[in-house]
């Protein structure tokens, strides 16, 4: 496997932390991919290591505002910046692998921005695959705080908030719990105008999947109390113009289906999917 860390440079000029991982041979299929809320791309090297074995290769980079990317914690000033973080890793996955087939995905948050992006079906792309899309929340917020996010978000849009969930609800394997615990690139804040465009978004795309019209794969966990599982249906039941869709639940998986302890059956079909399409 050859691994490269980059920087990569956004549309609008906000340079972010990347990472690239290659097989030894050409990759089949070229994954980019966007991580989770709160978390980072270096969370993903065991991905990685599955899927360069399996010949296909890997670009992610830290989304502005988290892990080694700059940019205030948690905060976004619009949804489109979220969409120029997953052009830029899908731009530079095209530059570094011309010859593969391209995809596009990402993990949670990632995964919402991911199916976004394939909302306006982007030329050249065999399909997106996702996991524990933030399609809608799993957790109730607490009432006051989006109260309040309501009424600033327009006054003081960065001002920073916990996010309230549960990090026990992350993955049930205690020795990534606990790193996810431990891990200081780990953030729980999110900014007043960040936290209400990422609801808005949530809506938009949820209830849009009749525009979609590239494949896909959805993987969501049952016990997943952080992305709502049944948002992910609705997705899927919505995209009636895709013929060739797949969504799969996971018994009794929490919200890092990769970081489960049998995490092998997801990497499988994230592999057998990736093969079929490339």
């Amino acid at each position: 496997m050859q691994h490269q860390i980059e920087q990569i440079t956004t549309s609008d000029g906000v340079t972010l932390y990347a990472q690239t991982w290659l097989p030894e041979g050409k990759p089949k299929g070229m994954l980019a991919f966007a991580h989770g809320g709160g978390e980072h791309s270096d969370r993903y090297a065991h991905v990685a290591e599955a899927l360069t074995a399996a010949g296909h290769g890997l670009h992610m980079a830290d989304l502005r505002g988290y892990g080694r990317s700059p940019g205030q914690r948690g905060h976004i000033d619009a949804w489109e910046d979220y969409q120029r973080d997953l052009a830029a890793m899908m731009a530079h996955a095209r530059k570094v692998a011309p010859d593969a087939v391209q995809f596009l995905g990402g993990h949670s948050l990632g995964g919402l921005i991911a199916l976004g992006m394939a909302l306006s079906n982007p030329e050249g792309y065999a399909g997106v695959v996702v996991s524990g899309p933030f399609l809608q929340t799993g957790w109730e917020p607490t009432a006051w705080k989006i109260s309040l996010a309501r009424v600033l978000k327009g006054i003081v849009p960065k001002l920073a908030m916990d996010s309230d969930f549960d990090p026990n609800n992350v993955t049930s394997n205690p020795a990534v719990l606990e790193a996810y615990k431990t891990d200081p690139m780990i953030t729980n804040m999110v900014s007043m105008g960040a936290a209400m465009t990422i609801l808005a978004a949530q809506e938009r795309i949820r209830t849009g999947s009749a525009a979609m019209r590239l494949p896909f794969l959805i993987m969501h966990g049952t016990e997943d109390k952080l992305a709502a599982p049944a948002a992910s249906k609705v997705f899927y039941e919505g995209a009636t113009a895709v013929a060739d869709k797949k969504l799969v639940y996971y018994e009794g998986y929490y919200h890092e289906i990769f970081n489960e302890v049998n995490n092998q059956p997801v990497l499988g079909e994230l592999i057998a999917w990736l093969n079929a399409h490339s």
